[in-house]
């Protein structure tokens, strides 16, 4: 359908109007891609920080190796001193930890919703 067929159509009221729906759905579109995203971000740096445990040939199944409170005992496992010095900077261990708590928090919420959500039915 062109411009013309449009305003013609426009012009003699043959038109309908569409419901374009809630600005709700489009909340729950962008908290479900946040979602995505955050999840995808948090599987790279838990699959990053088990390559360097296993570059150093450290065995690293489960996820012990994720839990704040176990961090010393896996950094001691690397035997390189430079590890050791630069362990105060690595953020990504502390927010791999904090986003994985979070998810498992909030996933249950999300997955109440389903994919018919805000949709009637």
């Amino acid at each position: 359908m062109d411009a013309r067929k449009l305003a013609d159509l426009l012009r003699t009221g043959m038109l309908r109007p569409v419901y374009h729906g809630e600005n709700g759905l489009r909340t729950l579109r962008e908290l479900a891609r946040s979602y995505q995203t955050i999840s995808k971000d948090l599987n790279r740096v838990m699959n990053r920080l088990k390559a360097l445990y296993r570059g150093w040939g450290i065995a690293c199944s489960g996820t012990q190796v994720y839990a704040a409170r176990y961090r010393e005992e896996w950094l001691h496992k690397i035997p390189h001193a430079g590890v050791h010095r630069r362990r105060g900077g690595c953020k990504h261990r502390d927010s791999a930890a904090r986003v994985l708590a979070h998810r498992r928090f909030c996933r249950p919420s999300i997955q109440k919703r389903g994919p018919n959500a805000g949709r009637g039915g």
